[in-house]
């Protein structure tokens, strides 16, 4: 348990999350005042059975002397209508006091899951290390999903966990002191019972915990490949085995659930049947020590309205207790993901970089595995300004280079030179800075044309001169004035809306818009007609000041650059 506290103060530590004092606060307010209205209550149920309990109090009102009651409190019955208006008034308070602490409680959650959830994500994709791309995208979902609201329930499950824990000792102490050792040993052997209870659910809930977890990734990935797949399922109709796979995976993640949720409940049971037996039991024994009846009837009333809020009060702790012990495979994933992003983005690791002279790719080797080496002694040098084609079959690593002369992945051996500054890891920001990519498959966001090229939202201005120049270099403009909408039109999801060619158009447009000085194509004309890819090309080559990086299968389009590289036996060779 202190390690779970630990990880979710280093979580909200981490993420920039605040007011963790005044949940605190509240906690001991809504303790109290729980406390308080027990206490208030306990003398009103005692002197509808015991008299002698009333005569008692209106003895104290009338004896005290700094408040004068004698007008008010004149004779017992009056006593008993105020008792009952200040009781009344206790628990108004407590209503408004638990109302608002829950209120308060489940904002905090929202506003701490909004804060972990804006650090992940800004930490994944601002990391040197560029673990989002290397990371399956199952693990992220589910860490965004699934692991990061489990973190913030359990921030809210604490506070519940500590308030209860509060009553529960408060409860025990005033039974100790009005019951005296009689009470001991039944209330030693229900903790005894409850501890091995907790132990066996805090081993089954890690368990179910940890289940869980693996069962989320394993669903997100089936889920994906059936949603990225769908054209390949129904052409070629191998979705029965993706369905099975994805119930498997399915099961696996909902499974876990049903087993906590059974056993959460179970306490429930098992302390009501044990409250209904200390009643009896002890309603025997004191019947046995021959004591007036209406005592006997005051103590009982006294230890059932304790009682009535005192197993519920246990069955909240087991309830909560359980579900921090489900969530703390979670919490450490996350704590664990966040502190290893916290201790990077402490380091100074955006220095500026300057390229006006060449990229010299020295001596690199790069291997995916010991037995799969792509590079091997290969060298490269790219001048400014210079547009060069780099060509070879595919699985040759033509990608592979852009991602390293990107910065995206970084050699084994060897090095990467920017006007002879290497390219280490506190360059590589400012670098990518520098760089515009076009991949194959171009990614479209689910928003309008303008959107995915200048990625300025719909509302705000953009230079429409700018725009409108490139949109007719890269043959968009007929298309986008042969919609109502014109460049506000929508691409729809993935792109759906939009061809092959036109969605390879956007990316190239998005890139030239950008006007970044280093320009990377990867295979980014394929979709087209080869006079719309000359076309392009022509344009694109006319632009003086950018360096043009140009990966293709095609010699012919190879040869209008100034320099053709070709890869061979894991070397880049000048042609």
């Amino acid at each position: 348990m202190i390690s779970i506290i630990r990880n979710l103060y280093i979580i909200l530590k981490t993420s920039s999350a605040t007011n963790s004092f005044l949940i605190i606060l509240l906690v001991l307010i809504n303790s109290l005042f729980e406390l308080i209205s027990i206490g208030m209550l306990l003398p009103l149920i005692s002197s509808f059975a015991d008299e002698t309990v009333l005569v008692k109090i209106y003895d104290i009102v009338k004896s005290q002397k700094f408040f004068n009651l004698d007008y008010l409190v004149y004779d017992r019955k009056s006593l008993f209508k105020y008792f009952i208006l200040i009781i009344l008034f206790i628990y108004s308070i407590k209503f408004l006091i638990n109302l608002f602490f829950n209120y308060y409680l489940i904002k905090q959650k929202t506003i701490y899951e909004k804060k972990i959830t804006n650090t992940f994500l800004l930490d994944l994709l601002g990391s040197t290390k560029f673990d989002i791309l290397n990371l399956p995208k199952s693990k992220i979902l589910q860490d965004i999903n699934g692991r990061i609201t489990l973190v913030t329930q359990s921030i809210y499950d604490f506070s519940y966990l500590s308030a209860e824990l509060i009553i529960l000792t408060s409860l025990l102490l005033f039974f100790f002191i009005t019951l005296g050792t009689n009470i001991l040993i039944p209330i030693c052997i229900f903790i005894f019972l409850s501890i091995i209870a907790l132990n066996l659910l805090k081993k089954k809930a890690v368990n179910w915990g940890v289940e869980r977890e693996k069962g989320g990734n394993a669903k997100n990935k089936s889920l994906l490949d059936i949603l990225e797949g769908a054209r390949e399922i129904l052409v070629f109709g191998g979705f029965k085995s993706l369905i099975e796979e994805f119930k498997i995976n399915n099961s696996k993640y909902l499974e876990p659930a049903r087993k906590l949720t059974f056993w959460r409940t179970t306490p429930r049971i098992f302390l009501e049947f044990c409250l209904f037996s200390f009643i009896l039991i002890y309603f025997s024994y004191i019947i046995n020590q021959n004591l007036e009846f209406e005592k006997i009837i005051g103590s009982l009333a006294v230890i059932v309205v304790v009682l009535l809020r005192a197993v519920p009060s246990l069955n909240r702790i087991i309830f909560f207790y359980t579900q921090l012990k489900y969530a703390s495979e979670a919490i450490q994933i996350i704590k664990k993901i966040l502190q290893t992003s916290s201790l990077e983005r402490d380091k100074t690791l955006d220095k500026e970089i300057n390229f006006s002279k060449k990229i010299s790719i020295e001596k690199i080797e790069f291997e995916y595995t010991p037995k799969f080496k792509i590079f091997e002694n290969a060298n490269l040098l790219i001048s400014k300004d210079e547009k060069i084609a780099i060509i070879g079959e595919t699985g040759l690593g033509k990608s592979t280079l852009v991602d390293i002369i990107a910065g995206l992945k970084r050699p084994s051996n060897g090095n990467v030179k920017i006007d002879n500054m290497n390219l280490s890891e506190e360059y590589t920001k400012s670098w990518i800075k520098k760089i515009a990519y076009v991949s194959q498959r171009v990614y479209l966001f689910n928003s309008s044309i303008r959107n995915n090229i200048t990625f300025y939202s719909d509302d705000k201005k953009v230079d429409n001169k700018k725009l409108n120049e490139i949109l007719k270099l890269v043959e968009l403009d007929n298309f986008v004035k042969s919609k109502d909408e014109k460049e506000l039109f929508s691409v729809g999801e993935f792109g759906s809306k939009v061809s092959g060619g036109q969605r390879q158009k956007i990316g190239i447009a998005r890139a030239l818009f950008s006007d970044r000085p280093i320009v990377i194509f990867d295979e980014s004309t394929n979709s087209m007609d080869e006079a719309t890819q000359k076309t392009i090309l022509q344009n694109i080559l006319a632009f003086k000041n950018k360096t043009i990086i140009f990966i293709t299968h095609s010699r012919n389009l190879a040869q209008k650059f100034d320099c053709i590289y070709r890869l061979e036996n894991k070397k880049i060779i000048k042609t």
